[in-house]
């Protein structure tokens, strides 16, 4: 997700700035020297103080670092100065999902949305943050929209079969599944979200045979995918497989050792293996990690 300005917003002679150097920002972001690039536009931004265009790439930056709060300051200024920038307005919507402030997301995206109507990118942001919401009829919509204005966008497939299955429309979301797994494997993507999400869909009717081969699918994408061992997981604790149950679960805890559901559910596995001590040891862990979520949770509700 390089950031760039269009050929209308680099017109020469628009708001004083250095177009070369605008453009080099670009290529340094292109490369992914993010570091290189936020001294030379604090530099650039001393001597163009209103450029928009710095000031929208700096927000960029600040993002990609994870300096939300300095991004959104950065970008908010931006728009003071452009409020049409559809780019500005949809970093700033990203700022805000990390933040949890979903309505604030909405209206930036809604923005973005009217200013570049033809962005799949911009259309799929705003159905994440439908579906964040709980407004799955319009994440359908956005969603439809992002894969109408490209049809190679497997994330979007991926993202429609998630909301088809919580609108209850099994069929439809099995075929959107599929319909990414298909596209992402042309594009030689590692894509393993698809698989994931159609294991889960089988363990959830209790059919343990076609959870494990999608599970194994989105591992053989993806040896790193915790939630692959997760689904293989429940898999085998439905056959009664409790020592691969368990051997799944170490795998998917040594990959994101921060779930406390793979705690949880190990805890139920070591003791249907009879081994207490293990079980117990396991719910200290998923209940120390369920204490330290709550916290977190109220730190960024009192920072709201």
């Amino acid at each position: 997700m390089t950031p760039q300005l269009s050929p209308r917003e680099l017109a020469p002679g628009a708001g004083g700035d250095d177009l070369d150097q605008i453009k080099n920002f670009e290529a340094l972001i292109g490369q992914d020297k993010i570091d290189e690039v936020e001294p030379l536009v604090l530099g650039y931004l001393n001597d163009h103080p209103n450029s928009w265009r710095a000031r929208y790439i700096q927000g960029y930056v600040l993002f990609r670092m994870r300096k939300i709060g300095d991004s959104i300051r950065e970008l908010a200024k931006s728009l003071e100065l452009n409020a049409d920038n559809p780019e500005a307005h949809k970093i700033l919507a990203k700022d805000f999902v990390v933040i949890g402030k979903w309505d604030y997301a909405q209206t930036e995206l809604q923005q973005a949305e009217r200013l570049k109507p033809e962005s799949a990118e911009i259309h799929y942001s705003l159905g994440e943050v439908y579906s964040g919401r709980d407004m799955l009829k319009q994440a359908k919509s956005e969603f439809t929209a992002a894969i109408q204005y490209d049809p190679s966008y497997f994330e979007a497939y991926n993202a429609l079969g998630f909301t088809e299955e919580s609108l209850g429309d099994d069929t439809a979301a099995l075929a959107a599944y599929k319909k990414a797994m298909q596209i992402a494997k042309q594009k030689g993507s590692k894509f393993d979200a698809p698989n994931i999400n159609v294991s889960e869909y089988y363990n959830r009717l209790n059919q343990p045979e076609p959870a494990l081969e999608y599970a194994r699918r989105a591992i053989a994408l993806n040896s790193k995918s915790d939630l692959g061992y997760y689904q293989m997981a429940r898999a085998y604790q439905a056959q009664g497989e409790w020592d691969r149950a368990a051997e799944a679960l170490r795998n998917a805890i040594s990959l994101n050792p921060s779930s406390a559901q793979y705690y949880y559910v190990l805890s139920q596995v070591y003791r249907s293996l009879g081994k207490q001590p293990e079980s117990l040891a396991a719910l200290k862990s998923f209940q120390e990690l369920k204490h330290a979520e709550e916290l977190l949770e109220d730190k960024m509700r009192e920072n709201r």
